[in-house]
């Protein structure tokens, strides 16, 4: 199990503000909404971004401009910054901007032989990043690359006194024998505006990407997770791989979810005929189920779907492993499956310990190579487990069901595929993401040392 120690990542060398630095005035009023408190959200988890990159399709504020009336959005004044100064070091390098009075150093290690575009990594701030000295939601966090050009970024989770998660868009991220990538994070302006930026970038086909940090929110903002029946609030956990995540139990068939807008996905899925679906998993051991399959992203009952599978029974001892289901009623796969399903094995567990269950990374890709044949790929913890090439065309979905997490569509499927254990960071695109993609996603959501987050200087 990773150890809730990953949310609050690298240490940090400081704890507060310096006392050389005036007290910053009062934040302006958030302008991002507070999660539903019965959703079992902690914190903030404000999904603001920031900046822009070439080729983005959203428009973006200004980064640096300011709005003319500081304020508070809780009423009182901010904590007074109260560390030493010999604690804050002078800059190293030129200023970006002189509305923002405090930085820190950001350098990416990357795990690949090769540099990957466009690239979002998670970057985490320790409890002790000096939360005073920001505004009260991280509104006025920028990160800035050496040209003193801003990233887009998404703030995910915001929890003062906890830590923090952003998400940041880089352009490119270098190959692991050349110079790592390095940004600054800017902060310490107490009226700067929450940005706007394409975090995750259409190139990469997303569809959706659920954080599960608390809710069932995508973080694109067009395909968000709900209750599959009415008033069933889904359950959390504090110690996923990114912050919370969602928690599901065999026994509890109402709590899955349902994307909205499925019908939009399939349209993306058909005209690309590709297809990537990532999560994290932690399935538990040794509880029965009544099918030998759980569901952890399902689409509809005779559609596609990624699986943890028992191979020897029902009970889920170890070892379990993922499984990438399909169905094929087209002529050309007439009599190679039984009933038309393909459900495609891997070969690495993803339940390997009888009593206390593990985080997994999950991937599972889907390709048209000529027309004719196409493959199907499955990986674990960023590595290539199994591939198929045969006659497998994506199935177009002829119900009206939707895409689900948790569990498969249906009462009957419902019932059948129930997912027991936790799932996190939900990623689903209508293209066909390589083995360094699917690498550095889980690299750096599994290793919190490969982004250091140097101490602070201030202007």
């Amino acid at each position: 199990m990773l150890p809730r120690a990953l949310l609050l990542g690298v240490a940090l060398a400081s704890t507060a503000c310096p006392t050389d630095k005036p007290v910053l005035p009062s934040p302006p009023a958030a302008t991002h909404s507070t999660p539903d408190p019965t959703s079992g959200s902690t914190g903030t988890s404000s999904g603001s971004s920031s900046g822009t990159l070439d080729g983005s399709t959203s428009s973006a504020t200004d980064p640096t401009s300011t709005t003319d009336e500081p304020g508070s959005s809780s009423g009182e004044p901010p904590p007074a910054c109260t560390l030493p100064e010999d604690r804050c070091a002078a800059p190293t390098t030129a200023w970006w901007d002189e509305k923002w009075s405090y930085r820190r150093r950001v350098t990416l290690e990357s795990p690949l032989a090769t540099a990957l575009t466009d690239a979002v990594v998670p970057v985490r701030l320790g409890a002790d990043f000096e939360f005073a000295c920001a505004q009260d939601g991280g509104d006025d966090l920028r990160f800035v690359d050496d040209d003193d050009a801003v990233l887009p970024h998404e703030l995910d989770q915001w929890q003062p006194g906890e830590g923090a998660v952003a998400w940041v868009r880089v352009s490119t991220l270098p190959a692991m024998d050349q110079e790592p990538q390095a940004l600054w994070l800017y902060y310490g302006n107490p009226r700067a505006p929450m940005p706007a930026g394409e975090v995750w970038p259409s190139s990469l086909g997303l569809q959706a990407v659920l954080h599960l940090g608390g809710d069932l929110e995508d973080a694109r903002g067009v395909h968000p997770g709900r209750p599959a029946v009415d008033g069933a609030i889904p359950q959390f956990v504090s110690d996923g791989v990114m912050g919370d995540a969602v928690h599901y139990e065999n026994i509890l068939v109402n709590a899955r979810a349902e994307l909205e807008g499925s019908s939009f996905i399939d349209d993306a899925l058909e005209a690309s005929d590709a297809l990537t679906m990532t999560a994290w998993v932690r399935s538990t051991p040794a509880v029965a189920s009544s099918t030998e399959n759980r569901t952890v992203i399902g689409r509809g009952e005779l559609g596609w779907g990624m699986l943890v599978r028992d191979v020897g029974g029902t009970d889920f001892l170890p070892p379990a492993y993922a499984a990438f289901f399909s169905h094929c009623g087209d002529a050309v796969c007439s009599g190679l499956f039984p009933n038309d399903n393909h459900l495609f094995t891997g070969s690495v567990p993803i339940i390997d310990a009888p009593v206390i269950p593990t985080w997994h990374h999950v991937g599972m890709v889907y390709e048209s190579i000529d027309g004719v044949d196409y493959a199907k790929r499955i990986y674990v913890d960023g590595v290539l487990d199994e591939e198929y090439i045969g006659p497998l065309p994506l199935p177009t979905p002829t119900d009206a069901l939707p895409i689900t997490i948790g569990a498969g569509a249906g009462p009957a499927g419902a019932s059948m595929t129930m997912f027991h254990g936790e799932i996190d960071e939900v990623h689903l695109a209508s293209e066909a993401w390589g083995p360094d993609r699917i690498a550095a996603e889980h690299a750096f959501a599994a290793d919190p040392r490969r982004v250091t987050v140097a101490s602070a200087e201030c202007q």
